[in-house]
């Protein structure tokens, strides 16, 4: 009889294997990668419904400044007979254009409400990107106004909340120079551009001018016989097609911000009727030449930003769209043809 014993040997721990290790990695790499691409996604999502419920304030307001003035519009409205409308003597008119008397006014506010008692007669205020200081007087409010700023639009939420700061370049991209040092001026802009037919005539006539431009700043054509402040509420004939306020850019979604005129971009905007959305600019109509409305060619502008713009994205040419509707204020944006000019 055999008594030796049989012993059963234990397995030894097994050490995880290469191939292991590298799929846990890998699962835990592909889980933070989602996390960052859903937290990303909800900041996104955060700052377009930011723009939006900025654009709705908007909407309220402008609503409110009619049934106060008339049924006017809210854009700079200081005429060029008009005298004695500042309490700085320097400012006072009679103006030698709408455009010098726009700066006078605009300068008014920003001495009154914004940096500081002394800034000089800006010339920049004829920029679309400027009409909402007209609403701090209204409001009583200080020029920096917290909804006029989209909150995807990190740099100018920087210089709105921070001007000093920007100023002193502690921002990036910092401010362009201008004179002697910086210029402040971009601290008071906003995010959101107003069409010019909201300042002025909806197209130029044989005697009746109108503005044009780029997309950035208006400039008068064919002369100089015009006053801006003019416009109602009333000669708007399509509210929920016609196009308001729209921001500069589509600030999210995108590897880079995606400036307003690309067909693909998807810009925050506000309609007549107050309601507000993100639809693209491709599906917008291509609008018209105000200083040559019976073209049938749209306004065509080289988009070459400067710093503190969105980047270009290609060399093209870019339509005006929402920006010169054609018609002005009579005329449609989305959903419908665009309305013709009958002389």
């Amino acid at each position: 009889m055999n008594n030796s014993h049989q012993h059963t040997r234990r397995p030894a721990p097994r050490a995880f294997a290469l191939i292991e290790l590298l799929a846990a990695a890998l699962a835990v790499a592909t889980l933070v990668a989602l996390l960052l691409i859903a937290t990303s996604r909800s900041r996104a999502n955060a700052q377009q419904q930011g723009s939006l419920a900025n654009l709705h304030e908007f909407a309220a307001i402008t609503a409110s400044y009619a049934a106060d003035n008339t049924d006017h519009i809210w854009t700079f409205s200081w005429r060029r007979a008009d005298t004695d409308r500042s309490q700085y003597p320097d400012l006072n008119g009679p103006y030698d254009t709408a455009f010098v008397s726009t700066a006078a006014q605009a300068t008014d506010i920003l001495r009154r409400r914004g940096w500081s008692t002394a800034m000089p007669l800006v010339n920049w205020a004829t920029s679309p990107t400027f009409s909402h200081l007209v609403l701090a007087d209204y409001l009583d409010q200080s020029a920096y106004l917290r909804f006029a700023v989209s909150p995807g639009d990190t740099l100018r939420v920087h210089a709105s909340n921070d001007p000093d700061g920007y100023v002193a370049g502690n921002y990036t991209p910092p401010p362009p120079p201008q004179g002697a040092g910086p210029t402040r001026h971009f601290t008071f802009s906003s995010s959101y551009t107003m069409p010019p037919a909201f300042w002025s005539s909806d197209y130029a006539t044989a005697t009746r001018s109108t503005v044009v431009g780029g997309y950035n700043t208006f400039r008068l054509s064919p002369d100089t016989n015009l006053d801006f402040g003019t416009r109602r509420t009333t000669e708007i004939l399509h509210p929920s097609r016609k196009v308001f306020l729209f921001d500069q850019a589509q600030w999210t979604g995108a590897r880079v911000p995606i400036f307003w005129a690309y067909e693909f971009a998807r810009p925050a905007k506000l309609m007549n009727d107050g309601s507000a959305n993100a639809r693209a600019t491709s599906q917008a109509n291509r609008g018209f030449q105000p200083h040559v409305p019976t073209s049938p060619f749209p306004t065509l502008f080289a988009y070459e930003p400067t710093a503190v713009e969105p980047p270009s994205l290609n060399s093209l040419s870019l339509q005006g769209h929402y920006m010169y509707t054609r018609n002005g204020l009579g005329g449609r944006d989305y959903d419908g043809l665009e309305v013709p000019i009958v002389p």
